[in-house]
């Protein structure tokens, strides 16, 4: 064709087109490529109508290839690709086809990932023609927007990468589609989406940025990419703990906030589209200043290299609303995440969100945080709990990241401030100074100054004097006595203290009539329900802090409103989980009981899970008006016992009994509620201190389970308190877990009074509901923990899954357990160790609790030391391991023999680790608790325990008559592992084949047998006794005193006369298989 006329050379390549075979027109074409600078018969046919046409079917072909899922040739690729790269200009009208027909395959096959691929190709290099129309065409434009949307409508992972070279690629070449594409951005903001479609979203924001850094104004950019925040979208369920916890003042609550919580509203997604949009703009910014998100935020100063300045041209004021929207977003993600139920998406979004923000804030110049606060602080105006948060949490991370002066005078001044008017940024500001300790005396002068002006109003009985009210009880609360944030202390205060507790004596003797005692609380105006709970609340801090400014007529006040407020509670039991004032005054009434409840305890009282296993017990002591601290680690009051009696004896049966079924009815199938969950939070808080005879005549709604019909008799009060409370350790909800396990652990010191232990069996079943418990976390932590020995490290449980919960619950259970052993007497507490060993349910709780131990020293040596499981702590990873602990504490304690059994048939690695851990942080605290249950033992007539501390060992001395023998009892250095070791002091009077006997029994006691050396020694003592009392022994096992039972030999055979015990025949027939005497042969 080269060699003759234009024309036709033309027209020879043009019938070869049309007749050649494919692969000869792709070498062709790729010839006519490489010659096409030097050959204007080259260009011309490659822009030729044939050609063209021949772009447009193979196009075609391999979209319809590809589409079907079947590999497209190659030489129709290699055609297309080489025409396209070639160099000559591509025709309008070929363009416009290309983008027509890739637009309608991506709109058809939108998950056909080498479609999608090719899409990208054939588009990228349709935007590098020379005369592309890309960007000039309406069509051009929308087959773009589709790629770039492409990963939301249904395009698979894979194809992300081929997405964004392609957009990087038309992004350079036409910078006009930087806008289009932020808009694109934009509107995506505006509508739901998922945290996987948001980091989508994410990615793509700073892929323009980064496509239009150096030619698009950053403010403009931000401008095309997010709108100004709103926060008419917010879910009202953020607001919950704010409003019941009075955290903030609140004169009124709103009509969404009412129907939010009366349809028991949760955060759906379309409550994240202010989050979702500063996430975006965090994002970005932190890729314009190239701050790393994704780096953990150490608290540190932040160097002045370190940090970056916004201009002033790109600060304007709406990056500047835009970037106080984020500081709201933030705090507004924080307060949604404390709900249990947040979503996975909704925690995800706030770790993200936090964390990128506070890279970002925390590297901001001084002169842009400092303009930043101002405005932060003027809209505090408009907005005064959201804004007034921002403002908080910003000050937090200007402070934590550098070593400025926070310089809060430039916000606050006690000499000019309306107290009632600006009460929450006050108090909010107040708060950060006492969190970092910062200030010179401005608390005391603010509580002064409302005190002054309460006491002008005569009183709270107005909204403002309740608003000061409210100031006063907030600002008392940050008081920390010798600290630098005021210089006199608690002390000068006092007397503001004394003024406000006259104030409500006065309050009460004029208007009882709207302290709401007795009532149906949703009936009273919000107004009325937010001034008494501010009084309840006040009480409340008064008990915790100020007691000795309490007088005697304030306690009565206090004890007998608390009687009336319950019994309100009551009456609003239907409204308690659904009308705010309702839940705010359920809260406040639970947590003064709580504290009521503490202060009057007796000394060494505690809730019962509360104490470490290990630490004994205090008695309250009988002498004294006054008692001090207790040692379960309690604030120390100062009450009388006159005091205490009246409250046990008069007001907390009224009130306990009403708050324990109180607590079930609200709690009962509603753990999923955010309300229900923060109202159970306070009233189980109140209910584990709730005394055993009040629970025990607590009247709970009956409730029996068909799976008991074969279970042990149970009174029917402990059965409900089972039945109600035993599910519960299996809750989704700590709260639930936790409250339950106490309560549980309560009853434990009266269920063993109730086992029937006449039958010769030797096994008795713990109470069902705790099996079931016990039997489903067997089965979550088996599957979990299989693959892993004792020796490994374990990865941690994550909290919030199904599996933490169990897991929680089956440990909580176990301690529940351990408590029915400690508190069961001699006879039943083998019977409840028989049956939990005969069914490896201590074998395989043992296994596991090494398995969940950290395996670090100072780890360990954190988790060995005492728990106080509160009701309201949240749920950590760190919790379970406690607990471990603390169970692995109790069994050596109580179950000795059965953690000896368990240890020797372990591998050797294994017994290595078990044995170090015991050694480190067991064996010590066991041996103090043996030396204080002998020093408190009661004295015994022939029997004297002496203990020698320094080197482990308890000397007995037995006394009868004339005669005496004195033993050694040692405790070996990994105690209950090793066994206890018995030697022979000195003996009078005693024959040697007698004493032989004796010191055998006592190692087998001592051995074998579960609980103290004190009981062992107990136990071999009776048996002794008997022994000089002419008893003899049962011939099978040769003791006189059962070990288990405690039971005498009862049966005698007829020929030898010989008496055996009951439980020793048993096991002799069914092991021998026969029914003879183990004496003399002859049929028993």
């Amino acid at each position: 064709a080269n060699n003759i006329s234009m024309n036709s050379g033309l027209q020879v390549l043009k019938l070869f087109t049309e007749t050649g075979r494919p692969v000869a027109v792709t070498k062709l074409v790729q010839l006519a490529v490489s010659s096409n600078s030097s050959s204007d018969l080259c260009q011309s046919w490659l822009v030729s109508p044939v050609i063209q046409q021949v772009v447009i079917d193979i196009t075609n072909e391999i979209i319809n290839q590809l589409g079907m899922g079947q590999s497209a040739k190659q030489e129709n690729i290699t055609t297309l690709k080489s025409v396209l790269k070639s160099g000559a200009p591509l025709p309008d009208e070929t363009q416009q086809k290309l983008i027509h027909l890739i637009t309608q395959s991506l709109a058809e096959h939108y998950s056909k990932i080498k479609l999608i691929e090719f899409a990208c190709d054939v588009t990228t290099l349709i935007a590098k023609v020379k005369n592309s129309v890309l960007a000039s065409n309406k069509d051009g434009e929308n087959l773009v927007r589709k790629l770039f949307n492409l990963e939301f409508e249904g395009a698979t992972e894979p194809c992300s990468k081929s997405i964004d070279e392609c957009c990087k690629s038309i992004l350079k070449l036409h910078p006009s589609f930087v806008e289009i594409l932020a808009k694109e951005v934009q509107t995506r903001l505006q509508s739901e989406n998922s945290m996987h479609d948001l980091e989508k979203l994410v990615r793509k924001a700073r892929l323009l940025t980064g496509a239009a850094e150096k030619s698009i104004k950053l403010s403009e950019m931000l401008r095309w990419l997010v709108n100004s925040g709103s926060d008419d979208n917010l879910a009202e369920v953020v607001w919950y703990p704010i409003v019941f916890s009075q955290d903030l003042y609140f004169p009124a609550v709103s009509e969404r906030l009412e129907e939010a919580l009366f349809q028991q509203s949760r955060a759906e997604p379309g409550n994240l589209l202010l989050p979702n949009t500063c996430l975006v703009l965090v994002s970005v910014l932190c890729q314009v200043f190239k701050i790393d998100e994704s780096i953990q935020n150490e608290e540190r100063t932040v160097s002045e290299e370190e940090r970056f300045h916004i201009t002033d041209d790109d600060l304007d004021s709406e990056l500047i609303e835009k970037l106080l929207d984020c500081t709201v977003a933030v705090v507004y993600m924080q307060n949604l995440v404390k709900d249990n139920n947040a979503s996975q998406d909704v925690k995800t979004l706030e770790s993200r969100l936090s964390s990128a923000s506070t890279s970002l804030f925390s590297r901001l110049s001084k002169r842009n945080l400092d303009t930043l606060e101002m405005k932060l602080f003027q809209k505090c105006k408009e907005n005064d709990v959201m804004y007034t948060l921002g403002l908080s949490w910003m000050l937090g991370v200007t402070y934590r990241y550098s070593d400025w002066d926070l310089r809060l005078n430039r916000f606050i001044s006690p000499e000019e401030e309306d107290i009632s008017h600006k009460c929450n940024i006050l108090i909010t500001l107040l708060r950060l100074s006492s969190r970092f300790n910062i200030g010179s005396g401005s608390l005391s002068s603010y509580i002064s100054l409302a005190a002054a002006q309460l006491l002008s109003l005569q009183g709270f009985k107005t909204e403002e004097g309740t608003c000061l009210a409210w100031f006063i009880w907030q600002a008392l609360n940050l008081v920390r006595p010798g600290s630098r944030l005021h210089v006199s202390g608690v002390s000068d205060l006092s007397g503001v203290v004394d003024s406000l507790l006259t104030m409500v004596l006065e309050w009460k003797e004029e208007n009882e009539n709207e302290l709401l005692y007795s009532t149906d609380v949703s009936t009273s105006p919000w107004p009325v329900v937010n001034r008494v709970c501010t009084v309840i609340n006040f009480l409340n801090l008064t008990v915790t802090k100020f007691i000795d400014h309490i007088s005697s007529q304030m306690w009565d006040l206090i004890m007998c409103s608390l009687v009336q407020w319950i019994s309100s509670m009551d009456e609003s039991a239907d409204s308690l989980c659904s009308r705010p004032g309702c839940i705010m005054f359920g809260m406040a009434v639970s947590s003064l009981t709580a504290t009521v409840s503490k202060a009057l305890k007796r000394p060494g009282a505690h809730i019962a899970l509360a104490a470490n296993p290990l630490e004994e017990k205090v008695q309250p002591s009988a002498s004294g008006e006054v008692e001090g601290a207790n040692k379960d680690g309690s604030n120390v009051y100062a009450v009388s016992n006159k005091l205490r009696d009246e409250w046990d004896e008069f007001f907390a049966e009224g009130i306990f009994t009403v708050l324990v079924p109180l607590f079930i009815k609200v709690c009962n199938g509603k753990e999923e509620l955010y309300s229900c969950t923060l109202l159970c939070t306070k009233m189980g808080e109140a209910v584990v201190h709730t005394p055993l005879p009040l629970l025990l005549n607590s009247e709970l709604p009956p409730l029996y389970l068909v799976q008991d019909v074969d279970a042990a008799e149970l009174p029917d009060n402990i059965t409900f308190i089972l039945n109600h409370f035993g599910p519960k350790l299996s809750s989704s909800c700590r709260i639930f877990q936790v409250t339950a396990a106490h309560i549980l652990a309560a009853v434990t010191r009266e269920i063993p009074q109730h086992i029937d232990t006449s039958g010769d069996g030797e096994e008795c079943e713990i109470p069902r509901r705790l099996l079931e418990t016990i039997q489903q976390g067997e089965l979550v932590l088996t599957t979990l923990l299989s693959e892993f020995s004792i020796a490994e490290p374990v990865p941690e449980i994550p909290t919030g899954t199904l599996a933490f919960c169990h897991s929680f619950g089956y440990l909580l259970c176990w301690r529940v357990v351990l408590c029915l052993l400690e508190n069961s007497n001699d006879i039943v507490r083998p019977r409840f160790s028989q049956f939990l060993d005969s069914k490896e349910h201590i074998s395989q709780l043992l296994g596991n609790i090494f398995k969940l131990l950290p395996k670090s020293s100072s780890r360990l040596e954190d988790a060995f030391a005492p728990g106080c499981l509160d009701v309201g702590q949240g749920a950590t990873s760190w919790e379970l391991q406690q607990l471990a602990a603390s169970c692995w504490v109790q069994v050596c304690r109580h179950l000795p023999a059965f953690a000896r059994q368990w240890w020797t048939r372990l591998d050797k690695e294994s017994q290595g680790t078990v044995e170090k851990i015991t050694c480190n942080n067991v064996t010590p605290a066991l041996w103090a608790k043996e030396v204080d249950i002998i020093v408190s033992s009661e004295k015994s007539e022939n029997l004297t325990l002496k203990v020698r501390e320094s080197v482990r060992e308890v000397v007995a001395t037995y006394s009868i008559d004339e005669g005496s023998m004195e033993l050694v009892v040692t405790l070996p250095s990994n105690y209950p592992l090793g066994g206890l070791t018995v030697d022979s002091a000195r003996r009078v009077g005693v024959e040697t084949a007698q004493w032989r006997k004796w010191m055998l029994q006592l190692t087998t006691f001592l051995t074998h047998q579960n609980g103290s050396i004190y009981e062992g020694l107990n136990l071999w003592k009776k048996n002794v006794d008997k022994r000089f009392e002419g008893v003899e022994e049962c011939y099978i096992c040769f003791y006189i005193l059962h070990g288990s039972n405690h039971q005498l030999p009862k049966l005698g055979c007829r020929t030898c006369k010989k008496k055996f015990h009951s439980a020793c025949l048993y096991k002799w027939f069914s092991t021998s298989n026969n029914s003879t005497c183990p004496l003399c042969r002859n049929l028993f």
